[in-house]
């Protein structure tokens, strides 16, 4: 692939972490064949894969710049991203799961914001089975402080749209290897590097697919809450005193919200009563209609 810039450094190093997922691989790889941009390498970073994933990657040797990079499995995307994060010879990393995939001019978009950010993130289309969705996966621009904003709001961001400065992840030690952060080490990364920098750029147009099925580890479990109380932990001493206790309520939402999911509906309430105190309207609003939902032994989430 030749490179436009006429060096043999790429601007981009897309990191695709993956793990016997050689079919959604491949659809992957594809979207990065069309990509309009081409000054990029890939990095597969596989987690120990036995599906043929890299008899996949072969495949696109005369196509892309790809290297693929096979350890044997660890459990999780944080450590097969790191591997590839180590390894990124551009300026710029953005990821991709290999379930997910990116529209053409996906990198070309980046380009153009580069000048403005150290931190590019958009929103997606989901598909899934069945189909694409009628509502994708919408972010938000981060407002400044944005550590007080993902601690106090939380993080809509999808990771497969993240575009970060090299240097700035190296700064901040990559994504978190600890097991108990598995699924979330995404968010604790962001949180990382907003202590670094107040460089975030969201795009508001989907600049990819994000694929949903029984694969997706981020759902609602005892283990989700475990996480979301690790990483407010983890950080809430570095707020004020106000935004430390919103912090605490967000975490109270969060869950309520999956305590109710999983049925336990009367020891949802008491986290919904914490988060009807947070200073946001969204929040309140919504604590107060699950705190209703609950006394009728509803599971509903609002989309």
């Amino acid at each position: 692939m030749p490179d436009p810039t006429g060096t043999d450094t790429p601007l981009f190093s897309v990191v695709i972490p993956t793990y016997n997922r050689a079919a959604k691989l491949k659809r992957a790889l594809d979207s990065l064949v069309a990509q309009t941009f081409r000054a990029f390498e890939v990095l597969v970073s596989d987690d120990g894969s036995d599906d043929g994933s890299r008899e996949i990657v072969e495949q696109y040797a005369d196509r892309l710049t790809v290297s693929y990079l096979w350890e044997e499995n660890w459990g999780g995307p944080a450590r097969p991203r790191n591997r590839g994060i180590a390894a990124a010879r551009g300026e710029w990393v953005c990821f991709l799961d290999a379930d997910d995939w990116w529209y053409p001019g996906k990198l070309q978009a980046m380009v153009k914001e580069l000048h403005r950010a150290d931190f590019i993130y958009h929103d997606f289309d989901i598909h899934s089975e069945s189909g694409p969705r009628k509502v994708g996966k919408r972010s938000r621009q981060l407002i400044e402080p944005v550590f007080v904003d993902l601690m106090t709001v939380g993080c809509s961001l999808v990771t497969s749209s993240v575009c970060v400065k090299k240097d700035l992840l190296d700064q901040a030690g990559g994504f978190a290897e600890e097991k108990e952060l598995i699924a979330i080490e995404d968010f604790d990364l962001w949180i990382k590097l907003a202590r670094l920098t107040e460089k975030f750029l969201h795009i508001a147009q989907p600049l990819g697919v994000y694929w949903v099925d029984g694969a997706n580890i981020s759902t609602f479990s005892e283990g989700y809450i475990a996480r979301e109380t690790a990483v407010c932990r983890r950080y809430a001493g570095f707020l004020a005193t106000d935004d430390r206790k919103e912090a605490e309520r967000l975490l109270a939402y969060k869950t309520g919200v999956a305590k109710k999911y999983l049925g336990a509906f009367s020891e949802c309430r008491a986290y919904f009563r914490e988060a009807m105190l947070s200073r946001r309207p969204k929040i309140r609003l919504y604590a107060r209609i699950y705190y209703l939902l609950s006394l009728f032994g509803s599971r509903y989430t609002i989309p």
